[in-house]
């Protein structure tokens, strides 16, 4: 009895310590292979430079199995050292390695020689048992190790797939490479991404613009957008900038969609009708443009073309409605010379060709057509009586300035039978007629950049006078002043005197003769306006063609441009409406006024001169026609130059 019950007792500690054995030896597998990843891990974090990362993967190690301070291990923990000594060493270094906090690893079991391991199962099993146990755990071992090596593979395939996703702009090719033993779906996921790198490649050099949309980039690097989506997707961009540049080109934009379903067909179809009608409404404009105002309507896929056609005949009948009624009002009725009445004639000619332009319905202009030819008419009428009169005075001689020798550069008579342009030999200056009248000076409160000293106020002019073409040159101040020679900066025959203060412009005045003088401050603004209520009397901005100032610098809607950095020759920019030259820029210009603020009648006295026009090298807000500027009297500078006036007997 006692025999049996020990060989059961036998047994069962055997069979005890045999499925200890096999749970020890499965143990001893995983914690293996999870160390072996762990340092493969490790020292990918290492060439990331995630140093602190590293390290804690590292003190995770299973001590007794590999030891974490020898072999790979070691050699891992050491560069990690190194790092934060170089790191701790260098005085531009702001972001130290964080020490991670000491982890203990268990202590390893030394083994002594003298007192070898005994395992108890092989006391008790045969032989034969003993070689079926370790051919099992050998199989389970193998089992885990390729059970991990597969969930590695997997997890490395994904990764690399996620990042070939990103980078399916540039191309995914490498990431598809990489891939090592794919599933059979992760296979077709890679054949995905080559499929959408092949679209994005023929959908960027398909497209008509210079610049791929970042939006339209993001849709298609979505592995989870269709291809039919991001191809609809592509189209409607397409239309979309098409109907921005209808008054452009917007066949391109047509041309480049993709499959396009029979909606995004009639779209574009309806894309090239609009620009149709863009270019056959040009030519029908008073200028070779469309009005501001229709642009938006153009461009808008939901205004149909009657509608277009309707607002485009609406802002047509506006335009040619207030040119019309600014003839009628025109101050060619209250003048006295022909030239004005020829030009409000012209200029009702002109809308009168407008207006019977084909392709404008006949009767919705047709009472319009028929005010436009009244004005024409009578501006003819008035036009042939003021020139026959000019040409009697002009037989008769009553204009004084012939009797001094002066010449008639324009013989059309003006205010009081004089004539319109007179040149003074002596001088070798050419004046125009200013005919009294009265205007606006000063700037409005809308108007930008303007200064406080610019109170707008009505002015009325009760005489006329003549004012210099042009700023005085150099060759006119030699002839009057031989004995003060010319003091400008810039040498120039043709060029404006410069350099000369308000008491040097006395002494040339002098020489000139009775009737020179610098114009006062509102002849001067009076004749550079020229019946305009705008910033320059070019309209609301200025360029380089229409006065010298500094280019760099713009106005309102102007644009960048040149600057000459010295001054240019007089009369070689455009003229203002009243044939004067450089009123905006190339030299500021004494008037004889004192500066203060605006009075009636001016300052009698004061500091400083006033100085009008602005400079060669002004930003344009200093250009403006209301702009005031002074100096003291006694001051020549490089900048400063003048006009003169003569006074009418």
């Amino acid at each position: 009895m006692s025999t049996s019950s020990s060989s059961a007792k036998r047994r069962i500690f055997a069979i005890v310590c045999l499925v200890a054995l096999v749970i020890f030896v499965t143990w001893f597998a995983w914690a293996a292979q999870h160390n072996r990843d762990s340092l493969n891990l490790a020292e990918a974090q290492i060439n990331d430079g995630n140093w602190h990362e590293a390290e804690v993967t590292l003190f995770a190690l299973h001590g007794g199995i590999v030891a974490a301070g020898e072999g790979r291990a070691a050699e891992l923990l050491s560069r990690i050292e190194q790092h934060r000594m170089a790191i701790a060493a260098s005085p531009e270094s702001s972001s130290p390695l964080v020490e991670a906090p000491p982890v203990e690893t268990p202590p390893v079991q030394a083994l002594s020689d003298s007192e070898p391991e005994v395992n108890p199962a092989e006391e008790i099993l045969s032989p034969a048992a003993s070689e079926a146990l370790a051919s099992a755990a050998a199989e389970v071992q193998a089992q885990i190790a390729a059970q991990v090596e597969r969930e590695r593979l997997n997890a490395v395939n994904e990764h690399l797939l996620a990042y070939g996703w990103e980078m399916v702009w540039p191309g995914p090719h490498p990431w598809v490479e990489a891939l090592e033993a794919p599933t059979a779906e992760q296979i077709g996921e890679g054949k995905a991404l080559l499929a959408r790198h092949q679209l994005i490649t023929e959908l960027r050099a398909q497209w008509p613009g210079p610049d791929f949309p970042t939006e339209l980039q993001l849709e298609l690097q979505d592995p989870l957008r269709q291809e039919d989506e991001l191809l609809t997707s592509f189209n409607q961009r397409l239309l979309q900038e098409g109907w921005v540049a209808v008054l452009t080109d917007p066949a391109p934009w047509v041309t480049a969609l993709r499959t396009p379903s029979p909606q995004q067909q009639a779209d574009g179809g309806a894309l090239l009708a609009r620009h149709a009608l863009s270019e056959a409404l040009k030519p029908l404009w008073t200028i070779p443009a469309l009005p501001a105002q229709l642009i938006p309507e153009i461009r808008n896929p939901q205004r149909t073309e009657f509608e277009i056609r309707a607002e485009f005949l609406r802002l047509f009948q506006e335009e040619m409605s207030q040119s019309s009624a600014r003839l009628e009002t025109g101050a060619w009725k209250q003048a006295v010379d022909a030239k004005s009445a020829q030009e409000a004639m012209q200029a009702a000619g002109a809308l009168v060709v407008l207006l019977k332009k084909p392709g404008l319905p006949a009767a919705e202009v047709a009472g319009l057509l028929k005010r436009v030819q009244g004005i024409e008419a009578e501006a003819r009428t008035v036009f042939q009586t003021r020139a026959a009169r000019d040409a009697r005075l002009a037989e008769e001689g009553l204009n004084p300035f012939q009797a001094q020798g002066w010449t008639i550069v324009d013989q059309t008579a003006g205010y009081g039978g004089f004539a319109n342009k007179l040149l003074d030999p002596n001088t070798g200056i050419t004046f125009i007629l200013v005919a009294p009248g009265q205007f606006q000076m000063g700037s409005p409160a809308a108007e930008a950049e303007r200064e406080a000293d610019e109170k707008p106020h009505l002015v009325k002019m009760s005489k006329g006078f003549y004012l210099g073409e042009t700023e005085v040159t150099q060759a006119q101040w030699k002839k009057m002043v031989p004995g003060n020679p010319s003091p400008s900066s810039f040498i120039g025959a043709g060029l404006p005197v410069e350099s000369v203060s308000w008491n040097d412009c006395q002494e040339f005045l002098q020489a000139a003769g009775n009737g020179y003088r610098l114009p006062t401050e509102q002849e001067w603004e009076y004749a550079c306006r020229a019946a305009t209520l705008t910033p320059f009397s070019y309209g609301p901005t200025i360029d380089a063609t229409m006065g010298n100032f500094n280019g760099r610098e713009v106005y309102g809607g102007g644009v960048v441009g040149s600057q000459a950095n010295k001054t240019t020759l007089v009369g070689s920019l455009q003229a203002n409406p009243w044939g004067f030259q450089d009123m905006h820029g190339n030299l500021w210009e004494w008037c004889s006024d004192w500066y203060g603020p605006y009075s009636e009648p001016a300052p009698e006295a004061g500091s400083e001169r006033v100085l009008r026009g602005g400079a060669w090298n002004s930003h344009p807000k200093f250009c403006r026609a209301a702009n005031r500027y002074m100096a003291e009297p006694d001051t020549r500078n490089y900048i400063i130059g003048f006009r003169v006036a003569h006074d009418l007997p």
